[in-house]
């Protein structure tokens, strides 16, 4: 297993984001789960799950925020998503005996259930409610990934800039002031790029006429949505 600070089992605490597997689960599932593996922290920058690793767990993120990034052939990382508290990681590869197809890396101190796979199947036998809840949170990443792919093709990329602000916002933000939203975690113009699939230049460019109409800013150096509605308007999702 990955190396942290190790940890005793996780206290459960309301909250869970309701995209996220224990925010899925219900209570007794989520204790059970969270007793599971062993505890670690993880500090920023440090490697949780390592892309072509062939470990034998599953990650649950407990409290903090990580990145899913991939090494591509010409040297450079693309950031594939975000996942954060409450979320599984790990799990296609080590339930498919498969190298590890990308790295999840820690944004900032994350704490984490690291639970072997046989002992993460095992409790998916005794509860088969909490598989169909992973699976389906897994089916849902797939179709999320799907559209991406389709939105490359066919939209410009402040559309897709402004989509990407709006899941984040959505899964992670919290709200300002009216309708004016922090996104939630620490983003830079290049990690947005990589989730629009967008070169850095599109990126920047997207960014600046989002801004200059008004629906995104800057608060505290970070990229906010000053205005959700309007930012929906330019995404094509009014």
């Amino acid at each position: 297993m990955a190396a942290g600070a190790a940890g005793g089992s996780e206290t459960v605490r309301p909250g869970w984001p309701s995209s996220s597997l224990l925010g899925q689960l219900s209570s007794a599932h989520r204790d059970e789960l969270l007793r599971l593996g062993a505890g670690a922290l993880f500090p920023e920058r440090r490697v949780i799950v390592r892309q072509g690793n062939a470990d034998d767990y599953v990650a649950l993120l407990t409290r903090g925020l990580a990145k899913v990034v991939v090494d591509t052939e010409v040297g450079h990382e693309a950031l594939l998503a975000i996942r954060a508290s409450g979320d599984l990681v790990g799990e296609m590869a080590a339930l498919g005996q498969m190298p590890r197809s990308a790295s999840v890396v820690a944004c900032v101190p994350t704490s984490v259930r690291l639970i072997p796979a046989e002992t993460f199947t095992a409790f998916t036998k005794r509860n088969p409610e909490v598989l169909y809840k992973a699976a389906s949170i897994l089916s849902q990443r797939l179709r999320e990934s799907d559209e991406q792919r389709i939105a490359v093709s066919t939209l410009p990329a402040r559309e897709r800039v402004a989509r990407v602000l709006l899941e984040i916002a959505h899964t992670y933000g919290r709200p300002y002031a009216a309708d004016a939203w922090d996104l939630g975690i620490p983003i830079n113009n290049s990690e947005l790029a990589s989730l629009a699939g967008a070169g850095l230049s599109s990126a920047e460019k997207a960014l600046r006429w989002l801004q200059d109409r008004g629906a995104v800013g800057r608060r505290k150096g970070r990229v906010v949505i000053s205005d959700r509605a309007l930012l929906r308007r330019l995404a094509g999702r009014a």
